[in-house]
Protein backbone atom coordinates (compact mmCIF):
# COMPACT_ATOMS: atom_id res chain seq x y z
CA UNK A 1 0.00 0.00 0.00
CA UNK A 2 1.53 3.62 -0.71
CA UNK A 3 2.45 5.40 2.24
CA UNK A 4 -0.23 8.42 1.36
CA UNK A 5 -3.01 5.65 0.94
CA UNK A 6 -2.14 4.73 4.35
CA UNK A 7 -1.57 7.98 5.81
CA UNK A 8 -5.25 8.63 4.50
CA UNK A 9 -6.76 5.41 6.12
CA UNK A 10 -5.26 6.60 9.21
CA UNK A 11 -6.72 9.92 9.05
CA UNK A 12 -10.22 8.57 8.25
CA UNK A 13 -9.97 6.37 11.14
CA UNK A 14 -8.95 9.35 13.40
CA UNK A 15 -11.91 11.27 11.98
CA UNK A 16 -14.38 8.37 12.72
CA UNK A 17 -13.42 7.91 16.18
CA UNK A 18 -13.55 12.17 16.03
CA UNK A 19 -17.20 11.70 14.89
CA UNK A 20 -18.04 8.79 17.56
CA UNK A 21 -17.01 11.90 20.09
CA UNK A 22 -19.24 14.22 18.55
CA UNK A 23 -22.09 12.32 18.99
CA UNK A 24 -21.42 11.46 22.86
CA UNK A 25 -20.70 15.07 23.09
CA UNK A 26 -24.03 16.11 21.47
CA UNK A 27 -26.26 13.89 23.72
CA UNK A 28 -26.80 16.26 26.57
CA UNK A 29 -27.36 18.91 23.57
CA UNK A 30 -30.03 16.32 22.04
CA UNK A 31 -31.58 16.22 25.32
CA UNK A 32 -31.96 20.39 26.31
CA UNK A 33 -33.27 20.75 22.56
CA UNK A 34 -35.97 17.61 23.16
CA UNK A 35 -37.44 19.83 25.54
CA UNK A 36 -37.52 22.95 23.86
CA UNK A 37 -37.71 21.68 20.08
CA UNK A 38 -38.17 18.49 19.18
CA UNK A 39 -37.86 18.73 15.46
CA UNK A 40 -34.29 20.46 15.96
CA UNK A 41 -33.33 17.65 18.19
CA UNK A 42 -34.52 15.11 15.64
CA UNK A 43 -32.78 16.92 12.93
CA UNK A 44 -29.38 17.30 15.24
CA UNK A 45 -29.54 13.23 15.66
CA UNK A 46 -30.10 12.58 12.41
CA UNK A 47 -27.46 14.78 11.08
CA UNK A 48 -25.15 12.76 13.46
CA UNK A 49 -25.88 9.47 12.45
CA UNK A 50 -25.10 10.39 8.49
CA UNK A 51 -22.20 11.62 9.27
CA UNK A 52 -20.58 8.85 11.66
CA UNK A 53 -22.71 5.95 9.24
CA UNK A 54 -21.10 7.71 5.57
CA UNK A 55 -17.51 8.07 7.20
CA UNK A 56 -17.57 4.62 8.18
CA UNK A 57 -19.23 3.43 5.08
CA UNK A 58 -16.77 5.77 3.10
CA UNK A 59 -14.04 4.20 4.54
CA UNK A 60 -14.74 0.80 2.90
CA UNK A 61 -15.18 2.13 -1.03
CA UNK A 62 -13.57 3.72 -3.91
CA UNK A 63 -13.57 6.16 -6.10
CA UNK A 64 -16.86 8.46 -6.81
CA UNK A 65 -18.82 6.56 -4.10
CA UNK A 66 -16.40 6.90 -1.68
CA UNK A 67 -16.24 10.70 -2.75
CA UNK A 68 -20.22 10.80 -2.73
CA UNK A 69 -19.90 9.30 0.99
CA UNK A 70 -17.35 11.44 2.33
CA UNK A 71 -19.28 14.83 0.93
CA UNK A 72 -22.51 13.68 2.44
CA UNK A 73 -20.85 13.70 5.71
CA UNK A 74 -18.97 16.27 5.30
CA UNK A 75 -22.56 17.85 4.56
CA UNK A 76 -24.29 16.40 7.75
CA UNK A 77 -21.59 17.90 9.79
CA UNK A 78 -22.12 21.45 8.73
CA UNK A 79 -25.91 20.60 9.18
CA UNK A 80 -25.42 19.76 13.32
CA UNK A 81 -23.25 22.98 13.18
CA UNK A 82 -26.15 24.61 11.75
CA UNK A 83 -29.00 22.57 14.53
CA UNK A 84 -26.18 24.11 17.38
CA UNK A 85 -26.79 27.84 15.80
CA UNK A 86 -30.40 27.63 15.49
CA UNK A 87 -30.05 26.58 19.23
CA UNK A 88 -28.25 29.47 20.46
CA UNK A 89 -30.04 31.59 17.84
CA UNK A 90 -33.38 30.59 19.62
CA UNK A 91 -31.69 30.90 23.02
CA UNK A 92 -31.35 27.58 24.57
CA UNK A 93 -28.73 27.18 26.70
CA UNK A 94 -26.68 23.89 24.87
CA UNK A 95 -23.51 23.99 27.00
CA UNK A 96 -21.35 23.48 23.85
CA UNK A 97 -16.93 23.95 24.19
CA UNK A 98 -15.31 25.66 21.75
CA UNK A 99 -13.06 22.35 21.77
CA UNK A 100 -16.25 20.64 20.52
CA UNK A 101 -17.35 23.35 17.37
CA UNK A 102 -13.30 23.15 16.72
CA UNK A 103 -13.49 18.89 16.55
CA UNK A 104 -16.63 19.80 13.54
CA UNK A 105 -14.72 22.05 12.11
CA UNK A 106 -11.62 19.33 12.25
CA UNK A 107 -13.93 16.56 10.41
CA UNK A 108 -15.25 18.87 8.15
CA UNK A 109 -11.72 20.08 7.21
CA UNK A 110 -10.45 16.66 6.39
CA UNK A 111 -13.64 15.33 4.71
CA UNK A 112 -12.89 18.05 2.27
CA UNK A 113 -9.27 17.01 1.46
CA UNK A 114 -10.64 13.94 0.47
CA UNK A 115 -13.49 15.02 -1.57
CA UNK A 116 -11.58 17.81 -3.41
Amino acid sequence: MPFRQKEKEEEMLRIYETTIELVMAMRSVEAVLKRHDLHLADQLHRAMDSLTSNVAEGSLEQGKKRNVMYFTAMASAQEALACLDLGRAWGYELGVSRATVEKFRKVIGTLHRCVH
